[in-house]
């Protein structure tokens, strides 16, 4: 990766990871609720994705015309004080400007 600015939309979390309601995000929102990741915990889950970007295991990098995909295996520190394993999904734009935060899942 060639850029250190991370970007995570809030509505990534709230509307999709943290969504109860959201058809393809509800498994994953009542993973992340289990763990203690809340409406009212957006700052700390956002730090812990970003720290997976910063410091996780770079599994596996492709090319796209949208720039390059990282999955990014990395531990998260929860709420709740337990760790969750995951694998997350980063996109870093051709410019290499940013890299943006696309999705979040448990690792097995």
């Amino acid at each position: 990766m060639k850029t250190n600015k991370i970007l995570i939309p809030r509505e990534k979390l709230t509307d999709y990871l943290l969504s109860t309601t959201h058809m393809v995000g509800r498994a994953k929102a009542k993973f992340f609720r289990q763990l203690g990741f809340d409406d009212d915990s957006i700052d700390r889950f956002e730090e812990e994705l970003a720290n997976i970007a910063k410091f996780g295991k770079i599994l596996e990098t492709i090319e796209s015309s949208y720039g390059t995909k990282y999955i990014i295996d990395g531990t998260l520190d929860t709420p709740s004080g337990g760790k969750a394993r995951l694998c997350t999904v980063w996109i870093e734009d051709q410019k290499k400007q940013f890299l943006r935060f696309v999705t979040a899942y448990p690792k097995k």
